[in-house]
């Protein structure tokens, strides 16, 4: 069973945004170690030079995603710390 929303102190819902935010950092980090084991696998392979930048390409892409799914993350987590203090 999940959790309730807490109420703030202006009776507004704070979703458990924390564990929203923790959800995403881990997911970030996920993402950054499979970029880190793809571009090992990727330099042994017998691919053309060409080749290898378009899938090196697609790969920072997807990072890219999710480092921009990170930072305002971050930026909610400081902003519902705000509200609870």
């Amino acid at each position: 069973m999940s959790k309730s929303p807490k109420r703030s102190r202006r009776g507004s819902l704070l979703f458990p945004l924390g564990v929203i935010t923790e959800r995403i950092e881990h997911r970030d980090g996920k993402v950054d170690q499979v970029e880190r084991e793809s571009t090992k696998r990727l330099s042994r392979l017998e691919l053309d030079l060409a080749q290898k930048l378009h899938v090196f390409g697609c790969t920072e892409g997807l990072v890219e995603i999710s480092d921009r799914a990170e930072d305002p993350s971050d930026r909610i987590a400081l902003v519902a710390a705000e509200r609870v203090i």
